[in-house]
């Protein structure tokens, strides 16, 4: 036995047979956060809330990466900030964490207009995406879906793959 236990030979083998050794796999950490805005009666938008996360957070699942999520906030204004105030701590928990990334899904119903009537379902009539990358602190990506979103989950799980090309190379 030349090579022995050593394991030299498979070194040898890759080097001249021109056998390629793949490349190494990262997984990101990468957390949610779901913000619905404007005039939401209780219950009435919470499925869409629950169907963005869920699609966001199944796609990054499948595809290797540690996700979790904060809790969905919701705020009775208009944003206009990249980060609202509301959002702070859940940003600053999860930089404490160790995440790499911070996602959010800004779920817009019309701030400024009338509440919808109890009991009716209502979708957002946008969705804004946003990736930020943790340390350093930088906003990687922006996407954003308006008019009738139509099938929540499908347009979520779309709407997340193509926000994972952004995260190579970050």
């Amino acid at each position: 036995m030349v090579f022995g236990k050593s394991g030299i030979m498979p070194v040898f083998l890759c080097l001249f047979t021109g056998i390629a050794v793949p490349a190494p796999v990262f997984a990101y950490t990468v957390s949610f956060i779901v913000i619905e805005a404007g005039p939401v009666q209780d219950g009435a938008a919470t499925g869409a809330a629950n169907l963005w996360e869920n699609g966001l957070m199944d796609v990054f699942f499948n595809a290797g990466h540690i996700v979790s999520n904060a809790h969905a906030l919701r705020i009775d204004r208009a944003i206009f900030k990249d980060f609202p105030d509301e959002m702070q701590a859940d940003f600053d928990e999860a930089r404490q964490g160790g995440v790499d990334f911070f996602v959010t899904a800004l779920l817009d119903y019309g701030a400024g207009e009338a509440p919808v009537s109890p009991g009716t379902s209502v979708g957002p009539r946008q969705v804004l995406l946003k990736v930020f990358r943790v340390e350093p602190y930088q906003k990687v990506y922006e996407q954003g879906y308006s008019g009738p979103i139509g099938d929540e989950l499908t347009k979520a799980k779309s709407a997340a793959r193509s926000i994972l090309p952004h995260l190579r190379d970050r």
